[in-house]
């Protein structure tokens, strides 16, 4: 990131102290700013959901990402989540899939 690379961050969990428990959208950005934004938001991140994820990948799709790479840390995977990720690909970005072990259920 300090190297010009921009980085956001998104999940469908809430900052600690949001009443309203909003999911969470860091746009891209690059330097020190963008690298002070993600790691604050990422300190006061709730492992916790705020909508589902079905719904915050919606959101994204709204958003209009484009020409973005995308990597996808879930424990939870469908056809629909699939079909979602698709259409995030179909508009030029490459998305990286990360099966993480719930330790919880195992």
């Amino acid at each position: 990131m300090q190297n010009g690379l921009e980085a956001g961050f998104g999940s469908n969990g809430y900052l600690q102290g949001d009443e309203g428990k909003q999911p969470i959208y860091v746009a891209p950005d690059r330097g020190e700013r963008g690298i002070h934004t993600v790691l604050e938001t990422m300190a006061r991140l709730v492992i916790a959901y705020s909508e589902s994820f079905h719904s915050y990948i919606e959101t994204l799709l709204q958003k209009d990402i484009k020409d973005t790479d995308i990597i996808v840390l879930t424990n939870y995977e469908s056809p629909r989540l699939t079909m979602q990720l698709d259409r995030l690909r179909a508009v030029g970005n490459n998305i990286t899939v990360r099966t993480l072990e719930d330790k919880h259920h195992a």
